[in-house]
């Protein structure tokens, strides 16, 4: 499992997939490999939507001096 979270974390979200697959047909039961479940799902959601994300042009404009304020921040 730590695996499988290792590669989630490198980005590899497919291969963080398939170990984790492989580690719930091992032990399906374990509190650790759930767990480890949840965040190789989360980190590989997140990869995908940054891919998604930063696939297309940002159509964001600040509309307000708030929003203009927090973009000239960065």
């Amino acid at each position: 499992m730590a695996y499988g979270m290792f590669l989630a974390a490198m980005g590899r979200a497919n291969e963080a997939l398939d170990q984790t697959k492989r580690a719930l047909e091992r032990d399906p039961v374990s509190p650790a490999t759930i767990s480890g479940v949840g965040y190789v799902l989360q980190m590989a959601l997140d990869i995908t939507r940054r891919k998604r994300d930063t696939a297309r042009p940002s159509t964001w404009t600040p509309t307000s001096a708030t929003d203009a304020g927090a973009l000239a921040a960065c």
